[in-house]
């Protein structure tokens, strides 16, 4: 590179002089590139870092203490007996117990009661099926089941059979008169009679 040199007179005259000539040395510039690669890798490193405390700190302060907090929710559902289905905190090492671990027994727990749930909502099911289609004092077949098995008997073709419909004389009379309770008293004895004395394939209404 080459730089002029020049100064003015005292009569105001620009003069030149001559000029300076300067080298520069590759290995220089090339010391020079590498010292400013490693700085500013070394930074973008540091900023990583930081980046990366903030983030985890952040995290522990926002997603993982919702979690916990979802994990101690599902807890005050928790039964002593049930803790026999999953493995207590303390039979873990320390250092594998964190947030996620605790909303995973969580959700197994949550799934343990949602299980006994259904279970529990599938009996009642059936006992309301049973209920719906039997009568519950004597324990025969109702009304609706009885007109239910008459259709579906119906519809079968070459079908045959007997129908005997029983009535018990003057029944509101003893009601009246004795009270209720011989009175269902006396149904139970004439369904067991009934029941009793039935063939095999016939259905007692």
């Amino acid at each position: 590179h080459k730089f002029p040199l020049s100064y003015v007179n005292t009569y105001g005259e620009e003069m030149s002089v001559g000029h300076i000539e300067a080298y520069v040395n590759p290995e220089y510039l090339l010391n020079f590139f590498a010292l400013s690669i490693s700085i500013f890798l070394a930074s973008l490193l540091l900023i990583s870092l930081l980046i990366l405390i903030i983030v985890r700190r952040s995290f522990h302060k926002t997603v993982a203490h919702r979690l916990k907090h979802l994990s101690s929710q599902f807890n005050l559902q928790r039964e002593q007996n049930e803790y026999e289905h999953l493995t207590k905190i303390e039979d873990y090492p320390q250092k594998e117990r964190d947030e996620i671990s605790d909303l995973v027994d969580a959700y197994n727990l949550s799934s343990l009661h949602a299980a006994r749930y259904i279970e529990a909502i599938n009996k009642n099911n059936e006992l309301l099926t049973t209920l719906a289609q039997k009568d519950p004092l004597t324990g025969n077949l109702n009304r609706q089941a009885f007109l239910e098995n008459m259709n579906k008997t119906l519809e079968k073709l070459g079908t045959y059979g007997t129908l005997v419909r029983i009535n018990i004389l003057n029944f509101s009379s003893i009601n009246l008169k004795y009270g209720q309770q011989h009175g269902d008293d006396i149904l139970k004895r004439t369904s067991l009679a009934l029941t009793q004395h039935s063939p095999a394939n016939a259905s007692v209404c």
